[in-house]
C-alpha cells in the first residue's frame, strides 16, 4: 500500500515538474540581455563609469524575488481560505 502511495506521489511530482518546465520553455529569455550585447564605445564608457548592466541585472533579480514572494503569498492565502 505504501509503495503505491509513494509511486502516486512521485507521478504527481513528475507531472508538476513537467508542467513547470513546459511553462518555462514558453517564457522568453531575459529581455535585458540586449544591454550587454550592444557594441558601442559610448555605452562601454558609460558602463565603465556607471555599471548599467550590473544595475539592470540586480533590479531584475529583485523584481523576480518580489514577484515570487507575492505569488506565494497569494497561493498561501488561497490555501488558508480553502482550509478554514
Amino acid at each position: 500500500m505504501q509503495v503505491a502511495i509513494i509511486a502516486l506521489i512521485n507521478k504527481v511530482i513528475e507531472a508538476a515538474g513537467s508542467a513547470i518546465s513546459a511553462i518555462f520553455i514558453l517564457l522568453p529569455n531575459s529581455p535585458f540581455l540586449w544591454v550587454e550585447e550592444v557594441d558601442s564605445e559610448v555605452l562601454e564608457a558609460i558602463n565603465w563609469i556607471i555599471p548599467v548592466s550590473a544595475m539592470i541585472s540586480h533590479i531584475q533579480l529583485y523584481v523576480t524575488a518580489v514577484a515570487i514572494y507575492y505569488v506565494l503569498r497569494i497561493a498561501l492565502r488561497w490555501l488558508k481560505a480553502a482550509g478554514g
